[in-house]
């Protein structure tokens, strides 16, 4: 990661599992007032693993829990665009019927980083730990 830059939520974010013993979510901002959380996006880079993602307003309610498994040199930035797409309707993700936002709340997100072979499996775990509203299983 970025070297000599300090993220407040970097000693927060959840560790990578051992064993894929998920831990707790630790929630941090993704979006406030319309603007994009740069911390998250920096946590992401070229990370694979799972995100879990409620608005500010309900905190008891896990809106969305997905995964991005295809970090790298080549694709930087794949997890938080990955991210992204769920805020923008795109094509792709209606054309799977996967889940897309269209509101304009302040939004939270939970991050797991995995190995981007575990991703598939951290996200199920999640799904049956979090009981999202919109993410059905695979």
């Amino acid at each position: 990661m970025t070297e000599g830059i300090s993220w407040p939520w970097r000693q927060r974010l959840n560790p990578p599992p051992v064993q894929l013993r998920l831990g707790a979510p630790d929630w941090m901002p993704l979006r406030r007032g319309g603007v994009w959380s740069s911390e998250v996006r920096e946590l992401t880079r070229g990370e694979a693993g799972v995100y879990a993602v409620r608005e500010t307003s309900n905190p008891g309610t896990v809106l969305y829990v997905g995964e991005s498994h295809s970090p790298g040199p080549k694709a930087p930035l794949r997890m938080w665009k990955t991210i992204k797409r769920h805020f923008h309707g795109e094509s792709s993700f209606r054309k799977r019927d996967e889940w897309t936002y269209s509101g304009n709340h302040d939004l939270d997100i939970a991050l797991w980083v995995t190995p981007p072979s575990k991703a598939y499996e951290a996200e199920g775990k999640l799904v049956a730990d979090l009981a999202p509203l919109h993410t059905r299983p695979r």
